[in-house]
């Protein structure tokens, strides 16, 4: 039986040791670097057990590391998320000076200025917001969202025969 000395012993198990981890940690990650390159990463670490090529197996896992990594930051979700992230504030936009004329209208409680809240009263999303609102606080529910559409419907079907003056009120603007 051959032997090795002490100092051999313990650089032989550290390097066990470091090899088993890496291996555990690749485990963890398989399903985000995908199979081919998890096994990949696997054949290379049995050549490093084998001791058989180090340097070059190293470069190889390094690089294929560094690819994955690149992958994943090139991700649109990635780059939009990372991009939000270097946005400012709402709080500090909040406090600026354009936002001080800003009125809350009554109808939906958005923010607007004071110039466009006659036009912004005369637009859809007020309009529709406020008959859901409008429409919670009558059947004391909170989906709404089939009243909305049959009233919707109805009143469409008002504009296209000409009967929407006679129905609804005035008539809507084009």
């Amino acid at each position: 039986m051959p032997y090795i000395s002490e100092y051999e012993k313990k650089k032989a198990e550290a390097f066990t040791d470091s090899l088993n981890s890496i291996l555990e940690l690749v485990e963890t990650l398989s399903s985000v670097i995908g199979e081919g390159n998890y096994l990949t990463i696997a054949n290379h670490l049995k050549i490093l057990n084998d001791n058989k090529g180090v340097n070059e197996v190293i470069a190889t896992i390094q690089q294929t590391i560094t690819s994955q990594i690149t992958q994943f930051r090139s991700n649109p979700i990635v780059f939009t998320q990372q991009r939000r992230t270097q946005m400012e504030l709402m709080a500090s936009k909040l406090q600026s000076d354009t936002d001080k004329t800003r009125v809350r209208c009554v109808r939906c409680d958005r923010r607007v200025t004071q110039e466009y809240l006659p036009f912004h009263q005369e637009s859809q999303i007020c309009q529709d917001v406020y008959r859901t609102k409008y429409l919670t606080c009558r059947v004391a529910k909170t989906e709404v969202f089939r009243y909305h559409d049959a009233i919707s419907l109805i009143k469409l079907w008002c504009s296209k025969t000409g009967r929407y003056k006679k129905f609804v009120g005035k008539k809507p603007l084009e």
